[in-house]
């Protein structure tokens, strides 16, 4: 059967949905999808949430092992011909193809300047390594539009690519819990950061801050390394623990339920360096949990209102120690912020909102 146009298809890398952008590219499809419009997906066979997309979502595999790299030529080219090839075997050419990383916009190359509705989902940080350079030779000047999942985002695309792509911020989506947590209900406050162990979530200044808060406070650490950095980072991190004897700090690991991981603390910490979005941030904020964020992260600065529904520091440890001294002893002023964070998350950061505006923008 011929695919029209008004088709989205999206080519996902992954293989496991924990991550952020993962987790919000399975949402919007399956939101797409409960609007009548027609999804085609392409993920790998060994993908862990096939599971969780619709059931009217047409799913392929990539027969030929989807590894993105360059540092391997022969295969990375061997796969983009099959990519290329799969996309006219099934009259995808004229179909709205989706890219919601780079990995997946890699895939087009040499063969972008085919397909007439290429629309990209700018999440990345960094666009100027090699194969951003490829992406802006070989496929940028093809892009038909770009999304940007927060204002720092796009800019960060536009600073760095000086490519003009007709572009829209539209932020991620999330459905909005039933029940919150009521936070503080123990003797000893906690505080967590959530998200892969890395030099830009910055957990070594949470580290930092508890060991000066002391035993009346406990960290609570949520994700594990990716990479071989990210694993080098953590034993830097245990050093510190270990040469500082500090016995506050728990690592918990990868948690998929948020519903579980939030029931577990009372202030939510994002100190990342940098931040294309903050997903956690607006699921603390739906789930009644006073978020604190570092405004030189950049994103966060747009999903939280200082002193209203959340929390920015300065990216000092000293300010951020009386953020939290702020809503550990003024129950007034943090049951004010509770109650805004979830009545704006859900005002500006819904999923309905979120497919209203892919809709419109690409014209479905």
């Amino acid at each position: 059967m011929k695919i029209n146009h008004k088709t989205v298809f999206c080519p996902i890398i992954s293989k496991h949905d924990n991550g952020g952008g993962i987790k919000s590219t399975i949402q919007l499809l399956n939101g797409l999808s409960k609007r009548n419009k027609n999804i085609t997906v392409l993920m790998r066979k060994d993908a862990t949430f096939i599971d969780k997309f619709e059931k009217e979502i047409q799913i392929y595999f990539f027969e030929v092992e989807p590894i993105i790299s360059i540092k391997k030529p022969i295969h990375f080219f061997k796969l983009s011909k099959w990519f290329n090839t799969f996309l006219i075997n099934h009259d995808l050419i004229d179909a709205i193809i989706f890219c919601s990383d780079r990995p997946a916009l890699m895939l087009l190359n040499f063969y972008a300047n085919k397909y007439p509705n290429i629309v990209y989902v700018s999440r990345g940080n960094n666009y100027n390594n090699f194969s951003a350079k490829l992406l802006v030779k070989f496929v940028m000047p093809y892009i038909k539009k770009i999304i940007a999942i927060s204002q720092h985002q796009l800019n960060v695309f536009n600073e760095s690519i000086k490519t003009p792509i007709e572009s829209k911020v539209i932020f991620n989506g999330l459905v909005v819990p039933e029940e919150t947590k009521k936070p503080f209900q123990n003797e000893i406050i906690k505080i967590a950061v959530v998200g892969g162990i890395c030099y830009n979530k910055n957990q070594k200044q949470a580290i930092e801050l508890i060991h000066h808060l002391g035993n009346k406070y406990r960290l609570l650490l949520f994700g594990n390394p990716f990479t071989d950095i990210d694993r080098e980072y953590l034993k830097q991190l245990e050093s510190f623990i270990s040469e500082h004897s500090i016995n506050n700090v728990d690592f918990m690991g990868y948690e998929a339920n948020m519903d579980i991981l939030f029931s577990q603390i009372d202030i939510l910490l994002s100190a990342s360096l940098s931040e294309g979005f903050g997903r956690t941030i607006v699921e603390g904020m739906l789930h009644g949990i006073p978020v604190i964020a570092n405004q030189l992260g950049g994103a966060p600065a747009e999903l939280i209102n200082n002193n209203v529904d959340g929390m920015l520091y300065d990216g000092t440890t000293e300010n951020l120690i009386n953020c939290v001294n702020n809503l550990a002893f003024n129950a007034e002023h943090r049951n004010l912020i509770i109650k805004n964070a979830r009545y704006n998350a859900q005002n500006s950061f819904s999923d309905k909102k979120m497919i209203d505006e892919y809709i419109s923008f690409l014209n479905l």
